[in-house]
């Protein structure tokens, strides 16, 4: 065949070895090589003078592009429920000619990026969670949960690879210490997937993880009121003006919100039972039953007005006060 090259490289231990294979899988720019001959054939007839002849060089290996699309699956045992992650899989076309135990593939999600051996269980990771990264809720959650059954020192995952055109790969990884702690953003990412669910709400909502911190104790407390028996709730207040008959039954209407990423969440809460006086002339309700009468979600680039709530507040309002003594904790001039 005419003007064919002939490239032959040589590359000195498993450390170049290693490092070429992850030019192969789109972690590294190139590998540096201690050989490289590049020499031109007419008709399948060396040329006995090389083009290329030096005693070092770099090998870079743009444009790599996935193998295939699919799911990985990790679970803490083999029965337990998985972790599901849409991915990108790429495997090192140099894995036919290695021993299993410098094999690797890559396995790339929407925020990680996956280092592994099939073989040995090695794996490296890399997660995206830094400033201005967005992710779908129950993403940000399960990708922690993962991060930290990764971080966990002497823990084994049971894994699976389900990509289009290769058969389902199941293997083990082994878990390191590396001391992460994002528990109070974990905490608050379950509440605020299990108020999504509450909520009926079916659009995206993404969050950060600053957000998912910062908002931690009004996200949790949210989702506490949802499940709170009437016995939970403790209320004490004043009354400005006349009108307020202590002797009826004495229904506590609340609003509460809270930020939830891209939307926030609220609740109109009725807390029904009887009040006794205390010092300062003050109440103490005994809650003997709560109600939540109105959920409320403002989605991306909308507002509630205070119009609106005062509105669906009022209605509460009429429906109690005939047969109750009726206090609002919401500055309706707010």
């Amino acid at each position: 065949m005419d003007n064919y090259l002939d490239k032959r490289r040589t590359t000195l231990g498993e450390d170049n070895l290693s490092q070429l294979i992850d030019v192969s899988l789109g972690f590294e720019d190139y590998v540096e090589l201690s050989s490289f001959r590049s020499t031109h054939t007419r008709f399948g007839i060396l040329n006995k003078q090389p083009l290329v002849d030096c005693d070092g060089g770099k090998l870079s290996m743009p444009n790599v592009a996935p193998n295939a699309e699919g799911f990985v699956r990790f679970r803490e045992n083999k029965l337990s429920p998985c972790l599901s992650f849409f991915s990108k899989l790429f495997i090192s076309p140099f894995n036919v000619m290695l021993p299993d135990k410098l094999k690797k593939i890559r396995v790339e999600g929407e925020f990680f990026d996956l280092k592994l051996n099939p073989y040995s269980g090695a794996a490296n990771y890399s997660f995206s969670f830094g400033e201005g990264v967005r992710l779908e809720i129950h993403k940000y959650r399960d990708a922690l949960k993962l991060l930290g059954w990764l971080s966990s020192s002497g823990k084994t995952l049971y894994a699976e690879l389900d990509f289009d055109g290769f058969p389902l790969l199941e293997f083990k990884v082994g878990c390191q210490d590396h001391n992460l702690e994002f528990s109070r953003e974990l905490k608050a990412l379950e509440c605020a997937t299990k108020l999504v669910s509450e909520f009926g709400v079916t659009e995206i909502v993404d969050i950060s993880l600053d957000e998912a911190s910062r908002y931690e104790s009004t996200i949790c407390q949210l989702d506490n009121v949802l499940a709170a028996t009437p016995n939970l709730f403790k209320v004490e207040f004043g009354v400005d003006g006349e009108g307020f008959d202590p002797t009826n039954d004495v229904v506590c209407i609340f609003l509460i919100t809270t930020p939830i990423g891209s939307h926030v969440f609220g609740l109109i809460l009725a807390l029904i039972g009887v009040v006794k006086t205390i010092d300062n002339g003050l109440y103490q309700l005994i809650t003997n039953d709560v109600s939540i009468e109105s959920k409320i979600v403002s989605g991306k680039d909308q507002s509630i007005s205070n119009e609106d709530l005062v509105s669906e507040i009022e209605s509460v309002e009429k429906k109690y006060d005939k047969n109750y003594s009726v206090v609002t904790m919401f500055d309706k001039k707010c």
